[in-house]
């Protein structure tokens, strides 16, 4: 299934560090979000960048 021949090391430290900042990024437009908004705006907002982070980690983890 997996063109790699190893999956176990197909994640290196830059698709990490890519998906650390991508995690990063929506965490801090959450926090100024929170701090600009009310709470049930930013609630809603924050539901899709969850499961938009889930998503990333799936694409990295699941090869």
């Amino acid at each position: 299934m997996s063109k790699r021949t190893s999956p176990r090391k197909s994640n290196t430290p830059l698709d990490f560090l890519v998906f650390f900042q991508r995690v990063g990024l929506i965490f801090w437009v959450l926090t100024s979000q929170l701090s600009l908004r009310r709470r049930c705006t930013t609630f809603i907002s924050f539901i899709p960048s969850f499961y938009l982070s889930i998503a990333l980690l799936l694409m990295f983890t699941a090869d």
